[in-house]
This record gives structure tokens, C-alpha cells and sequence, in this order.
């Protein structure tokens, strides 16, 4: 698997095709397999494609149609025949209207199309998933079980979850730190606690935002959240760094950043 968000620009192609020795500056003596080829006979996933730069989609594009590989450095075709499964959490017909994603590589890959819904439109799993993550951080800790209260499960439901499930795993993973065998609505983040005293079914009087206003405000949260840090805030808000810097720039908030 490769996060394409998560990988700098100029490493990722190293990744996915490897490279042939004296390939560059500091490459590994007898080169390096890439993703590409380690993947033969078996399935590749690409998280966060959206994210992939633009020339690299067309490299990809050519190994899907051609099903061969070409090592960074090389220039002997290596044959190649995996399955690929990619996922993004941003909209690509957007970004092909923007000129950030090729359509040809999007018709490529969209054979069969799944979308997750967010966590806020499946309320019913948050205590499934839930008493999951509480398992397996409390077998961390060495605890016995965990319990979870009922008024801690009814914060959890209230809550609109920005985050989705990255965030309900990390707001477990405090809470069973902070218990003894009980997650208490004490032992949950501070937004999740006030959604107990501010459930949006009581906000009558609320002003109805647009979408990009509700997005800009997402950010702004996070981005306080976690004074100024790039990468947390985009972690949180599930999109590559490049995203984030892109709505940074539309919505003018680059005086949120550390300095």
C-alpha cells in the first residue's frame, strides 16, 4: 500500500517503480524493487490518489494500459499484472475540472465505484467502532476490559465526527488512557463533551451556512486545534497536504499557520 499524500512529490516515483542501481545520488547498490513490481500476481492499493502529481498520472496510466514497468533509471520493461483498488476522500471530477487529475487515468480506474459514507451519516456504527478501538488500546495498555457509558455513547451519536474515523479511534485511545475500566463523558475531547450541551437538533435559531463556508470553518477549527501544524490538520481532515494548501489558499488562511 502507498499513501500518495503522505509521500513527498519527488520519492513517490522511486516508490511505485523502483530504480536501478547508480539510478541516482545514494541509490541502493543493485537498485530497489518498486510497489509496481512487488505487487505482480497480487493487488496494490493506492490511498489518497487524488493527490498524486500530475506527471506521475500519466506514468501510471501507461503501466495500467501497457501493463509494464520501466525502473527509474532503466530502460529495460518489466511485465507486470496485479489488481489496483485506490481511494481518495476528495471529489476527482472536481480536480479534472481544476486540471489537477487526468480523466483518462480516472475512467481507468473507475471500474467499480465505492463510496464510504461519512461517519456523521452512519451513526449507528460509532458504537460499534467504538468498543473496538477501546479493545484494542485497552490490550495496549494491559487493561481489562473497557466499558463505555451510555451518556458517553449518546456525546459520541450528538457529535458531527469532521474527522471521521481517525478521529473517533484517537479520542478512544485518550479516553481508555484517562479511565480505569469506563469511558465517562470526562474522559472524551472537549467538542465531543459539548455536543451533550449543544445537539443541533436545539439550534433553532442557527444560521444556515454554504458548503464552503461550513468547509472554511472546518479548517480554521483544526488548524487552531493544532496551532498552525500542516500535517496534523490535514491528517485529521483526511486530505494530502497539497489539498489542504489549496483551500488554504482560496479561503485566505495562511495567518493560522505557524510561523
Amino acid at each position: 500500500a502507498i499513501n500518495c499524500a503522505a509521500i513527498p512529490s519527488e520519492l513517490i516515483e522511486t516508490e511505485l517503480f523502483g530504480y536501478v542501481e547508480g539510478a541516482f545520488t545514494g541509490a541502493r547498490r543493485g537498485g530497489m524493487q518498486g510497489k509496481f513490481v512487488q505487487a505482480n500476481g497480487g493487488t496494490l492499493f493506492l490511498d489518497e490518489i487524488g493527490d498524486m502529481p500530475l506527471e506521475l498520472q500519466s506514468k501510471l496510466l501507461r503501466v495500467l494500459q501497457e501493463r509494464i514497468v520501466v525502473p527509474v533509471g532503466g530502460n529495460q520493461a518489466i511485465p507486470v499484472d496485479f489488481r489496483l483498488i485506490s481511494a481518495t476522500n476528495q471529489c476527482l471530477d472536481e480536480l479534472i475540472q481544476a486540471g489537477e487529475f487526468r480523466a483518462d487515468l480516472y475512467y481507468r480506474l473507475n471500474v467499480i465505484n465505492i463510496r464510504i459514507p461519512p461517519l456523521r451519516e452512519r451513526k449507528d456504527d460509532i458504537e460499534l467502532l467504538a468498543r473496538h478501538f477501546a479493545l484494542v488500546y485497552a490490550s495496549k495498555l494491559g487493561k481489562g476490559p473497557i466499558d463505555i457509558s451510555a451518556e458517553a455513547l449518546e456525546a459520541m451519536r450528538n457529535y458531527n465526527w469532521p474527522g471521521n474515523i481517525r478521529e473517533l479511534e484517537n479520542v478512544i485511545e485518550m479516553a481508555v488512557n484517562l479511565c480505569s475500566d469506563c469511558i465517562e463523558v470526562e474522559h472524551l475531547s472537549r467538542d465531543v463533551r459539548n455536543s451533550l450541551t449543544d445537539p443541533a437538533a436545539n439550534h433553532e435559531d442557527e444560521v444556515i451556512l454554504s458548503l464552503e463556508e461550513m468547509e472554511k470553518q472546518q479548517i480554521i477549527k483544526a488548524l487552531l486545534h493544532f496551532e498552525g501544524n500542516i500535517s496534523q490538520t490535514a491528517n485529521v481532515l483526511e486530505i494530502g497536504r497539497t489539498t489542504l494548501y489549496r483551500k488554504m489558499k482560496k479561503y485566505d488562511l495562511f495567518e493560522y499557520v505557524k510561523q
